[in-house]
């Protein structure tokens, strides 16, 4: 019996054996399949790091197209300004020398008037004295 106990031990130490080496392949199993895993993340990762990198480059040609572009946008306004307030210096008299001017007109049309009466209180003052004038009958 000290033989069929050591068979025994022996069937046993073989079923744990058994059991030892199911577990280590099941083990290497889920290594393999973790490493997979794993290699396919690190791969996600490096086209997502690439993708970014792409996109982040292609949005900052876009900021400086944007940037250049209102450069550009504020140099014409200003110019565009510059302009404007040239037109309405240069498209004429101010209403002060407008009105300067109009002034002036009307004083000398008041002159002008108080030259005619003169003239022709002259006019008539020589027609009673009996002078030749060559002016026409009123």
């Amino acid at each position: 019996t000290r033989r069929s106990s050591d068979l025994l031990d022996l069937l046993e130490g073989v079923g744990v054996n058994k059991q030892a080496e199911e577990l280590r392949a099941a083990l290497k199993k889920h290594e393999i399949r973790a490493t997979k895993e794993l290699q396919a993340w690190q791969q996600r990762i490096e086209e997502a790091s690439a993708e970014l990198a792409r996109v982040t480059g292609a949005n900052t040609e876009k900021l400086e197209r944007v940037a250049e572009l209102t450069r550009t946008q504020h140099r014409l306004e200003k110019e565009l300004n510059s302009a404007q307030t040239k037109m309405v210096a240069d498209t004429g008299p101010s209403r002060e020398a407008m009105r300067k001017e109009r002034e002036q007109l009307v004083n000398l049309v008041k002159l002008q008037a108080k030259e005619m009466e003169a003239l022709k209180a002259e006019i008539n003052m020589l027609r009673h004295k009996g002078g030749a004038i060559y002016a026409p009958a009123q």
